[in-house]
């Protein structure tokens, strides 16, 4: 796939006078895990990354249409497939977001179950993105569904979607259809055009990429969830595979990490240093809104473990191989995905 032209955002004073310290720009979504680095709780006496909070979608779209940011939280099937056609960056092995992205999937109070998909109409935000990936590899592998038995329908436009600056073209035998002009997945749902859907799964954040919120489905008598029992999926899958999938990593610009050869680890040892200190407070929950908090608390450990967002490339060698291993599969890229080469080499060992 072609890499199209972009423009790159470059702050020629990297080095504030005074400060000795490498300034960069960095672009992260709202999650826990990250926000001692958008606070400044976590710093580094090496650089300051400046680093700003946005929807996914908007960060990996700007990343890719106009390399805006030195550091960046980025889709990791974008990531591969722009690995082979050659772009501006590579992965450090941080992971901030994680989840069963089978378990977002919508369908209607009377919809289908997730062994009867055959034939089916199934909405995404766009094909490439790794949840839809997650989810086909699942319901392919676990439940025995043909992926070309099944009409897919993206919500995105051409112009803002990821897929467009990747130069993603549907892979052949597979009918991947754009709807049209302001139509919603929800109401494509609710109309029967879509028999199942699959939102972005950051319900809140608003992004112009997208037009569904998973946010409007929870709060839907008329809709419901795919997998009824969430716990007992999230149980199955856990047993039978042993990782949670992951869905983005953390990209930094080659050429800082030429000049600064040790950008790399620190960067790593920032984010790591961000997730320990919001495990340190999520003892706060058990004083928040949810009742259930020690409960709920008490099943994820049981169920994830101490850690759920492991960093570093061994522990996530299996989850990342399979990730890769499905984007082939489904022809999302045209060899099979160097999973290794996606990172910095020093970090491997990681």
């Amino acid at each position: 796939m072609t890499t199209r032209l972009r423009r790159v955002f470059i702050n020629s004073d990297r080095n504030v006078s005074g400060m000795n310290k490498l300034q960069l720009r960095t672009a992260v979504a709202d999650y826990d895990r990250v926000q001692p680095l958008v606070d400044g709780s976590v710093q580094s006496d090496k650089l300051d990354l400046n680093a700003v909070t946005l929807a996914p979608s908007e960060i990996f779209y700007r990343l890719l249409n106009d390399s805006e940011f030195d550091v960046a939280e980025m889709s990791m099937s974008s990531h591969f497939i722009s690995c082979q056609s050659g772009w501006d960056y590579i992965a450090i092995p941080v992971f901030p977001n994680r989840r069963l992205f089978h378990l977002n999937a919508w369908t209607t109070a009377d919809g289908p179950s997730p062994d009867a998909l055959q034939g089916s109409n199934f909405g995404l935000t766009e094909y490439q993105v790794t949840a839809a990936v997650w989810t086909r590899g699942i319901l392919a592998e676990d439940f025995g569904l043909d992926l070309k038995d099944v009409s897919w329908f993206v919500e995105r436009t051409a112009e803002l979607s990821h897929g467009g600056e990747t130069g993603f073209v549907p892979p052949v035998g597979t009918s991947v259809e754009r709807m049209s002009g302001d139509d919603t997945m929800i109401e494509a749902l609710r109309r029967g055009t879509l028999d199942v859907i699959l939102p972005s799964p950051y319900p809140g954040m608003k992004s112009r990429l997208n037009r569904t919120d998973e946010q409007d489905l929870e709060t839907s008598d008329d809709l419901r969830p795919l997998f009824t029992d969430a716990r007992a999926e999230a149980a199955r899958f856990i047993q039978a595979h042993s990782f949670l999938p992951m869905n983005h990593t953390v990209v930094v610009r080659k050429s800082l990490l030429a000049e600064n050869p040790w950008l790399a680890q620190e960067v790593f040892t920032l984010f790591e240093q961000a997730k320990e200190k919001a495990r340190q407070r999520l003892a706060s929950l058990r004083r928040s809104h949810l009742v259930l908090a020690s409960v709920y608390m008490a099943e994820d450990r049981a169920l994830f473990g101490s850690d759920p967002y492991p960093y570093g490339y061994g522990v996530n060698a299996e989850a990342l191989q399979t990730l890769g291993r499905f984007m082939h599969d489904q022809g999302l890229v045209s060899s099979p995905v160097d999973v290794e080469a996606a990172f910095v080499p020093s970090l491997l060992g990681t």
